[in-house]
């Protein structure tokens, strides 16, 4: 069955041609934080505080880097560390001493019940994965193509 049965055949016209569209000229995004940014961070983890200097361009972060400002700046990355210590609890631990996040340190002998090495010049290693999931592990001599022994 047809389904345009008993529709009449009409003259389309033929939609009229598209223009090609106009050649954008590159502009400059308006935004806020026009400048340059100047970001000092106190140390590597994400718990590390950090200072962040907004300019107008390289020679006022410059300016407010060095020269007079530069005991100023030194204060107060001294003050933030001070204020993120205190913030993060880290001035509470027992007998007066900080609290360490960081991973312990790896195992240099294996422990009591470890399987032996599975060579004479394999070694032991320990640590802690990017996920926080301790792992052990003999080690294949370097620049052997063998695997490690994970444990």
């Amino acid at each position: 069955m047809d389904p345009f049965e008993g529709i009449a055949d009409e003259a389309v016209e033929p939609a009229p041609a598209k223009k090609a569209p106009a050649k954008k000229v590159a502009t400059k995004p308006s935004s806020d934080r026009e400048g340059v940014t100047v970001t000092l961070k106190g140390g590597a983890g994400f718990d590390a505080p950090w200072i962040v200097i907004h300019a107008a361009d390289l020679a006022d972060a410059y300016e407010q880097v060095s020269g007079d400002n530069a005991g100023v700046l030194v204060k107060l990355m001294e003050q933030t560390s001070k204020a993120a210590q205190h913030f993060s609890g880290q001035n509470k631990g027992a007998g007066g001493a900080a609290p360490s996040n960081r991973a312990p340190a790896a195992a240099v002998a294996p422990p009591a019940g470890t399987p032996d090495a599975p060579g004479p010049d394999w070694t032991f290693k320990s640590g802690v994965g990017k996920t926080g999931k301790p792992w052990k592990a003999w080690m294949p001599p370097r620049g052997s193509s063998e695997q490690p022994v994970w444990l």
